[in-house]
């Protein structure tokens, strides 16, 4: 009586140079224009195809050839909980780093979330708010007088006008929630693309650090 793991089984493998066709890699949406396949070294890893047809259907699609392999059962179940094996630990480790990416998603939110609390209460504490209260959403400061306004509209010289060390000090503070430094060794200075506030200024070192500033705020931050 013969036994059954003796039992010869003919499969197909695909191979691609010394590398051998281990499994397709899940795409969503399905494109059946767009494909990715994954190979491995180790020959008892490559997936096991028990028809002759599919294998060469994947062997013209990735440039490979097929190859036949005679297997008793014992040892094709032998390598088909290897290729499950592999295909779990690549399940996971894909798992693994989806899970990270998103960790470090919330945890950046988070950051920008703190920076926008700590932008919106810098302005709130400064001499802007009772411009913010009445509707104001863009400030400039140029050639020593301070406007006022709304912005894509024009600006009006404020009836209370800032010191020039004041509105410095209101620049260096928004700067530094930003992580960046404004003072005379680093006069130019950018924070774009914030949810509470975008600002640009300038001290010009060469025309007695003459300042320029544009702030605009988002008002529903306020």
């Amino acid at each position: 009586m013969s036994n059954f793991n003796d039992n010869i089984l003919t499969v197909w493998l695909v191979q691609l140079g010394k590398l051998y066709y281990a499994g397709g890699l899940t795409r969503e949406p399905y494109n059946d224009e767009s494909f990715s396949f994954e190979f491995v070294k180790d020959e008892e890893v490559a997936f096991s195809i028990l028809f002759e047809e599919i294998a060469e259907k994947i062997a013209e699609k990735c440039g490979g050839t097929v190859v036949k392999r005679e297997l008793s059962h014992k040892e094709l179940s032998k390598r088909e909980d290897k290729h499950d094996a592999y295909m779990r630990s690549e399940g996971e480790i894909v798992e693994e780093v989806r899970k990270r990416a998103m960790l470090e998603h919330i945890q950046e939110q988070k950051k920008e979330t703190t920076k926008k609390d700590k932008m919106v209460q810098i302005v709130a504490d400064s001499f802007l708010l009772p411009f913010i209260h009445k509707g104001n959403t863009e400030f400039d400061y140029s050639n020593g007088v301070f406007y006022a306004g709304v912005v894509g509209e024009r600006l009006e010289r404020a009836e209370i006008q800032p010191k020039k060390e004041t509105m410095v000090e209101l620049i260096e503070k928004i700067a530094k929630a930003d992580n960046q430094v404004f003072d005379s060794i680093n006069p130019l200075i950018k924070v774009v693309q914030h949810p509470a506030v975008y600002m640009t200024a300038q001290l010009d070192t060469i025309k007695n650090e003459e300042l320029n500033a544009t702030i605009l705020i988002k008002k529903e931050c306020f």
